[in-house]
């Protein structure tokens, strides 16, 4: 059984708490500052990254190994199946962003002139 610091997984819990905060209150002041709210708040656009991050996040969970495996092995093998599991999650959500349409374009934003 591993065991581990849970002092680290509060402050994990902390940060994203903070940060889902802090974009709430960056959303509502900007509506009520009436400033137009286009492009990353199109519910087309989230649905379409909602998807690829869940199906990312799938990848990534069956290509973890088992934890007793992982400590049992050298650092080269961890190493290793460490960039396969990353480049695979990357791959999975570019490919999925690539299959509903979603261009680099989109995700840039408009141009500034």
């Amino acid at each position: 059984m591993v065991s581990f610091d849970m002092a680290r997984v509060g402050l994990a819990l902390a940060s994203s708490a903070s940060a889902w905060i802090n974009a709430a209150l960056l959303y509502r002041g900007l509506r009520r500052g009436g400033i137009p709210l286009t492009g990353v708040f199109d519910i087309r656009y989230m649905v379409r990254l909602l998807v690829a991050v869940t199906v990312m996040a799938g990848v990534i969970y069956v290509s973890v190994p088992d934890l007793t495996d992982w400590f049992a092995a050298d650092m080269s093998w961890r190493v290793t199946r460490l960039l396969m599991i990353v480049t695979a999650g990357a791959v999975s959500f570019a490919g999925v962003l690539a299959l509903l349409g979603l261009r680099v374009a989109e995700i840039k934003g408009p141009r500034s002139s």
